[in-house]
């Protein structure tokens, strides 16, 4: 075949290449991998953030808020138990309620309750469990109340059962002083609990015993 004088020459094309795909998968599928591994983590944390989160418990339960409490105190004992109490300086006492004598004698002439009152003695022990020296004023522990919930401080007057703690005691590790306290309580009322509070009325430990 003749090829005119203005044609063209012709040349061959090389074969069309198919378009190239566009790698959008990878990407795809790695920004879903990456998100399944952010959940995963968000949950690990939110899981392991509760393992740490401590209870708080209302005071209505009478147990320690976080595992702590400022001030506990002893379910109510009877006539000759023993409760340990902790002072605030860590100091432990075991205290035993001996003997309770309601309308005791005074131990002399001089020694009288006030017209219409009647004396309650209450004898005590305390020993000193802990591994430090105790020193403290016992008649600043202690308070008695009647059947009606009336609080009473303990007297300055002596009776004839026993001998009080004369102001102040001071105990080494492993030993006890046993005394008594005296109270002037209306003649005719009932008894209804005596209490023992260490550092003078003002620590954290509390040893309650019912008298009624």
């Amino acid at each position: 075949m003749e090829r005119r004088a203005d044609q063209q020459p012709y040349f061959a094309q090389p074969p069309s290449q198919p378009p190239k795909k566009k790698r959008t998968g990878w990407w795809i599928g790695g920004f879903g991998c990456l998100g399944v591994v952010v959940a995963f983590i968000v949950v690990a944390v939110a899981v392991g953030s509760g393992a740490g989160t401590s209870l708080t418990v209302s005071p209505d339960d009478n147990t320690p808020v976080g595992g702590h409490s400022a001030a506990t105190a002893a379910k109510p004992a009877g006539l000759g138990d023993t409760i340990d109490v902790t002072d605030s300086n860590g100091g432990k006492l075991a205290v035993t309620l001996i003997k309770v004598v309601p309308g005791a004698k005074g131990a002399d002439e001089f020694n009288a309750p006030d017209a219409g009152k009647q004396f309650v003695a209450v004898q005590l022990r305390i020993k000193n469990v802990g591994t430090s020296a105790w020193s403290d004023s016992p008649d600043n522990c202690v308070q008695l109340r009647d059947g009606s919930g009336q609080q009473f401080n303990a007297d300055l007057d002596n009776v004839s059962v026993g001998q009080s703690f004369a102001g102040s005691a001071s105990l080494t590790p492993g030993s006890s002083v046993l005394g008594v306290e005296v109270f002037q309580l209306p003649s005719g009322d009932k008894l209804g609990l005596f209490q023992f509070q260490t550092d003078s009325g003002m620590g954290p430990g509390i040893a309650q015993w019912t008298l009624a």
